[in-house]
């Protein structure tokens, strides 16, 4: 009688003598494989990238067949220790023919789709009542998809290996492991279960939404799918808890428009959609959408056919002074609501919605005068970057904003201004006189400053007190800076070097070193 098994292994070794492959039969036959084969590195030691490439080490089983059947049954406890070691495994199918040499031979790769396949059948074979075997039950294995080995020799043999391979055993060894953790999990693939009171299923929806909180819980259990097979996790699961929800992800991008209908005044918020909250698990009465902007949210109630809008950033979170004007704005918009129609693109959809309420209480006027003047300031020194600032610190200068813009952009020739100051041990009278001196603000972190050249009609109030009744001015230099210290010392000794440079054909009274801000009549 023909022992195939062993001529089929004694071919294989013949050939591997041949090519320079390594071929190691292991102490017990219990491991699934047949011969372990180490390859030479075909990286060059010499080189920086090839100095830590081992060789190529797989594991191979030998099957052997006088027929050209292409399809072996093997047990299942064998097809794991191949599918799961981390090293490559091959199933070896060597065709005889009656003949006493092969005459064909086919690689199969345990690939990820083998593996997969395998660990599929195993994971169903578990769960069987009456318990399981796996070396007592088979899957059938079919080589029509297998390479066939060309030239059928050890060189052909070994150019199969590495074209299955790679390149680099330890990529391969890394994508394998990372491989097995991952197969067979869907997403969803872990879920939890647990009781909470009726009266919290609000605020976890929120939570599920994004907002920061945790709440106590009952019955809490934990499972866990795999190939759909769900069990539960004994080491995961308590009487009692506190849950919170973090790293909430949104489910699409969007644009909210705010328009009036009656002024046409309209307002564009991008968005972040946030649907967990609207999921079958919640009652109808608590699902909720998630709309978050930049300083607000507006969650939908779908039940209800309403919506609540709220700020989760406060008056002391900083912001870039326009999305502050922005959010002014839109307050101001939303105060008479009845009359300004919602349109949201979400997902290339559409969806629009008449609005009606109480809408936001409040005077916005001031509010958005300030921030308006103050980004003419920042346009008046050339600053067209973002600058965060608070609306508690805006609001504490708001005064002198709004008379600083004013100045600011004040025709040179209707400047009307005093300006007092007094001059010691004077020999003479000053009939005439320029005074130089800077205005400057500081908010966000940044301080503006610009200096002046003041004229007008001089007045001697008494022996060395003068006061000057400006009419005119000169900009002399402008500049913005938010360094250290340090650097504002810089440009205090660069205004009083301009300063000191300027001429003129009257007395020039230097006072560069008095910061002033400007106070204008309305």
């Amino acid at each position: 009688m023909r022992d195939l098994g062993t001529a089929g292994e004694l071919a294989v070794q013949k050939w591997c003598a041949l090519s320079g492959i390594t071929a190691t039969e292991p102490d017990l036959d219990r491991y699934g494989w047949d011969l372990l084969f180490e390859i030479p590195s075909i990286h060059d030691v010499k080189t920086a990238r090839g100095l830590h490439e081992p060789g190529i080490e797989c594991k191979v089983q030998v099957k052997s067949t006088d027929g050209i059947t292409r399809t072996q049954s093997i047990e299942l406890s064998n097809l794991r220790a191949m599918a799961t070691s981390s090293l490559p495994t091959f199933y070896l199918l060597l065709e005889f023919n009656s003949t006493a040499d092969p005459v064909v031979g086919y690689l199969l790769h345990m690939d990820e789709y083998h593996c997969e396949k395998v660990l599929k059948r195993i994971r169903k074979e578990t769960v069987k009542p009456g318990g399981f075997r796996l070396n007592h039950s088979k899957m059938n294995l079919k080589f029509t998809s297998a390479m066939k080995i060309t030239p059928l020799d050890g060189e052909g043999l070994k150019a199969a290996l590495a074209k299955s391979i790679g390149t680099s055993q330890a990529s391969y060894v890394t994508n394998k492991q990372n491989m097995l953790s991952r197969i067979g999990y869907e997403d969803g693939n872990f879920k939890v279960k647990f009781d909470i009171d009726k009266k919290d299923i609000q605020q976890f929806v929120e939570m599920t939404l994004g907002t920061r909180a945790s709440l106590p819980i009952t019955n809490f259990k934990s499972f866990l799918t795999r190939f759909g097979i769900t069990e539960e996790l004994p080491e995961f699961k308590s009487d009692t808890a506190l849950i919170s929800v973090t790293n909430v992800k949104y489910d699409y991008e969007g644009k909210a428009t705010f328009r009036n209908q009656s002024t046409g005044e309209c307002i564009v918020y991008n968005v972040k959609v946030y649907r967990a909250g609207f999921g079958n698990w919640a009652p109808p009465e608590n699902r909720t959408i998630r709309l978050k902007a930049d300083r607000f949210n507006i969650d939908v109630y779908t039940h209800k056919n309403s919506f609540k809008i709220w700020f989760h950033d406060g008056d002391e979170s900083a912001a870039d002074i326009k999305d502050l004007l922005k959010s002014y704005r839109f307050m101001q918009l939303m105060s008479a609501p009845k009359n300004i129609i919602m349109e949201l693109l979400i997902d290339n959809i559409d969806f629009k919605g008449a609005l009606s309420g109480d809408g936001f209480s409040g005077g916005f006027d001031y509010a958005i005068q300030t921030l308006e003047s103050t980004l003419r300031i920042q346009h008046f020194f050339d600053l067209y970057d973002r600058l965060l600032a608070t609306p508690i610190e805006i609001e504490s200068i708001a005064d002198r904003l709004i008379n600083l813009s004013k100045f600011l952009y004040l025709p040179d020739s209707k400047i009307d201004m005093t300006v007092e100051f007094c001059i010691h041990g004077a020999s003479r009278k000053i009939l005439e006189a320029e005074c130089i001196l800077p205005v400057s603000i500081s908010y966000g972190g940044t301080q503006f400053v610009a200096l002046y050249a003041l004229s007008g009609v001089l007045d001697n109030i008494s022996d060395e007190a003068y006061v000057l009744r400006a009419k005119q001015r000169k900009l002399l230099y402008k500049t913005y800076f938010n360094s250290p210290i340090s650097k504002s010392s810089e440009v205090f000794d660069q205004i009083q070097r301009v300063a000191s440079e300027y001429r003129s054909e009257v007395t020039v009274i230097d006072l560069s070193d008095k910061l002033i801000l400007p106070k204008i009549k309305d």
